[in-house]
């Protein structure tokens, strides 16, 4: 739930996010924007290891949007 993903972002509650995104990724294997979002809310977590592998995952399921990726 979209919703529950940003209240959980906005505070601070990566681990809860985490968990919504890797079952949105789950559900949809094919989705750039869940794993970007996944990406992102490890890197906020300071988990920069797996944020990187959810993006190159994003990135492979077709994300392009180059401002959000410099």
């Amino acid at each position: 739930n979209k919703g529950v993903i940003l209240t959980a972002i906005g505070g601070d509650r990566y681990a809860e996010a985490e968990e919504c995104l890797i079952r949105a990724a789950e559900l949809r294997p094919s989705s750039d924007l869940a794993f970007f979002h996944l990406a992102a809310v490890r890197a906020r977590a300071g988990a920069y290891e797996p944020a990187l592998v959810a993006l190159d995952r994003a990135v492979a399921n077709g994300y392009s949007d180059r401002a959000n990726l410099e």
